[in-house]
């Protein structure tokens, strides 16, 4: 592990990097500020050293002595090292806490200017915390409660829809005929076997309209997306629901609820909200346990997310004239949520079926040619798995690091348990997640991965919560 420059002139380190003299003398630093108990080292002319414990809130004077201290000797010219044991921590935390006073820039910013000089910081979040709380940062909410994409739209979806401007006076496709003819060639089957939506909740709707009659039973595993409790409902069949041990599909207790009357069988893989995958295996066993009169609907619209070696043969679920219909949204991992386009997989038979009962022009130009540039944004599609990967990780590690119970993901999203009135006190403190009462899951909260910035910030603000809660219980208001 080696030093790493923030700026010109502050570097931040290890307690190795401020105990080598002849890299300090090579890059012609001759200040350290240390957050760990250290003698100074030979090439050292000027050593504040600070007891910063890690992991805990800092007080306030504390922060105030070392960005001090920081501040001054970069304002004589000076080069400085500032170091904790690892240089992970400690010392990009009040790198960070600098680079906001010295060149005015959001504490969040500041975080990811230290990140992109060193990579390997991982900051703890009460400590963050406590950053935030002394200086008094103040932004607009981080809005992590609608598993939209924090990149944003794919840059060809955006000259899609500016080069059509010149033409909204003209009705879309109805058929969407182009779309479907790519989508068919992207996923290997016949454009016949595609269904276009206005979103996947239309499909979702479709396929209950098709499929269901009253009285006809509709197996949904829960924990679940509130449009299939309403579809059902819409088309007044009846709702089975099973249970979910773990946030796992239960394929063998779906297998057990099949009944002369079921028809509709629901698995949405990557679950939403659990985030967790149906293994291969288990799709397989569950299709060829159908009967005849039920179809399966795979909701996929989480698909992109999730490791190569987990996803589904389309070939092999088509191999026959099965009764299944696969769902897929271009809102997440393409950006197109506010265009509302989706589409469906199914046998050609099936999807005359289901595309008999959508509403003429239900997608609209923009949405069409949007969707066909973002399917040949290969570099876009590649970076928003990326980003979405790498921030995953970061909120699970930080999510475990303040012992809160998770759900490992698959997705673009993280199911958490969340104390009463937990999902308030986060939009208290600028950060909005989506509260599971009414997926069925009171108590617990889903936070979509979103900026850097954003994920410490969620972090930071959960480890404000418990240190607070800690404190009413350190300190009780005795009436």
């Amino acid at each position: 592990m080696i030093m790493d420059f923030i700026t010109s002139q502050l570097a931040v380190g290890s307690r190795e990097d401020a105990e080598n003299s002849a890299a300090l003398a090579g890059y012609g630093i001759d200040t350290v500020l240390s957050l760990v108990p250290l003698a100074r080292p030979a090439a050292v002319v000027r050593q504040l050293s600070l007891a910063l414990p890690d992991r805990v809130a800092l007080p306030g004077a504390l922060i105030d002595e070392a960005v001090d201290f920081l501040l001054d000797q970069t304002a004589r010219g000076r080069r400085v090292l500032v170091h904790c044991e690892m240089g992970i921590s400690r010392s990009p935390s009040i790198a960070a806490a600098y680079l906001h006073l010295a060149q005015g820039v959001d504490l969040y910013e500041a975080l990811c200017l230290v990140r992109a000089a060193r990579p390997i910081i991982e900051p703890n979040p009460t400590l963050i915390a406590s950053l935030l709380t002394h200086f008094g940062t103040h932004d607009e909410p981080a809005d992590l409660s609608g598993n939209e994409n924090p990149l944003g739209p794919s840059p060809l979806a955006v000259a899609a829809i500016h080069r059509l401007t010149r033409q909204l006076q003209r009705y879309p496709d109805k058929d969407g005929s182009a779309l479907r003819s790519r989508l068919g060639q992207f996923c290997a089957v016949a454009p016949s076997q595609i269904v276009l939506g206005n979103g996947a909740s239309e499909l979702i709707d479709l396929a209950a309209r098709a499929l269901l009659q009253p009285g006809d039973e509709m197996l949904l595993p829960v924990p679940a997306f509130p449009s299939y409790r309403a579809a059902a409902l819409r088309a007044r069949a009846t709702l089975v629901t099973v249970s979910m041990p773990g946030g796992n599909c239960d394929v063998d207790a779906l297998i057990a609820r099949i009944t002369p009357m079921t028809r509709l069988v629901v698995v949405v893989t990557p679950h939403n909200p659990c985030g967790t995958v149906l293994a291969r295996a288990n799709l397989q066993r569950l299709l060829a346990a159908l009967p005849k009169q039920a179809c399966l609907l795979l909701d996929e619209a989480y698909r992109e997310f999730v490791d190569a070696d987990e996803l589904p043969d389309l070939s092999s679920l088509f191999s026959g004239e099965q009764r299944l219909f696969i769902i897929r949204s271009m809102s997440k991992a393409y950006g197109l949520a506010g265009l509302r386009i989706g589409y469906g997989i199914a046998t050609p038979t099936l999807a005359a079926q289901l595309d008999a009962l959508r509403q003429p022009f239900n997608t609209s130009s923009l949405a069409q040619a949007a969707a066909l540039a973002a399917l040949d944004d290969n570099e876009f599609l590649a970076r928003s798995i990326a980003h979405n990967a790498a921030g995953r990780s970061y909120l699970e590690r930080g999510l475990s690091t303040l012992g809160i119970e998770f759900t490992p993901s698959q997705a673009n999203f993280v199911l958490f348990q969340i104390g009463p009135q937990g999902v308030e006190a986060l939009a208290a403190r600028g950060v909005l997640v989506k509260c599971m009462a009414r997926f069925g899951l009171p108590g617990f909260a889903r936070v979509s991965i979103g900026r850097t910035t954003d994920n410490t910030r969620f972090l930071a603000a959960l480890a404000e919560i418990q240190a607070s809660a800690m404190a009413k219980i350190a300190n009780p208001a005795y009436a």
